[in-house]
């Protein structure tokens, strides 16, 4: 139930899968956004087994639409005490540590949002790395991408390793993801400036 309001029955799929859900018994809930109101949500989940009993559990939904992030934004992983302090867990379970943010198991885009190449060599597991993304919002034109990626104890290569164009008609703002695809991750500080 949606802030006591909107009955929701609806099968949930249950884990593991071959994406998502890992452990066996995650499940995954969509909410509507339209749904939501500004602020704390309510939903009410309930979940039935086959044999008919019962099991729930309450929990909030903060929504907050059209926020900003204003620029220069900095998350310094080692100055927060909760992660959804300074940003957002999209998807997968996530941790604290003293390098940064890291993935708790590894699975299908375990997801971090913040805000509003040649790869071969990234083959290399425990390694660290520096990844520099530019993306430019140009009026009447797709937004222009790009990005780089290098061992950290070397310098930042000149020009960029990925180029790419966006797709007509998309939006001129929005989030930055940490995603960590069936891997591993350790993410450290980041900083967001204006182009």
């Amino acid at each position: 139930m949606l802030n006591n309001d909107e009955e929701i029955d609806r099968p949930l799929p249950l884990g593991p899968t071959a994406f998502r859900l890992i452990g066996e018994g995650d499940f995954n809930i969509e909410l509507d956004r339209e749904a939501l109101i500004q602020g704390d949500n309510t939903v009410e989940i309930i979940a039935t087994d086959r044999n008919g009993n019962e099991a729930g559990q309450t929990v909030t939904v903060r929504y907050a639409p059209a926020s900003s992030c204003p620029l220069p934004h900095s998350v310094n992983w080692d100055q927060t005490k909760e992660i959804n302090d300074v940003a957002q867990v999209v998807d997968g379970l996530w941790r604290l540590t003293d390098d940064g943010v890291r993935t708790v198991e590894i699975g299908y885009d375990r997801i971090i949002a913040i805000g509003d190449g040649d790869t071969q060599d990234l083959i290399a597991c425990g390694v660290a790395y520096r990844l520099k993304a530019r993306a430019e919002s140009r009026p009447d034109t797709p937004s222009l991408y790009r990005m780089k990626v290098w061992p950290a104890d070397q310098g930042e290569p000149d020009g960029w390793q990925l180029e790419g164009l966006g797709g007509q008609g998309e939006l001129d703002r929005g989030s930055l993801l940490l995603v960590a695809h069936n891997a591993d991750v350790t993410f450290g500080d980041v900083t967001v400036t204006a182009v």
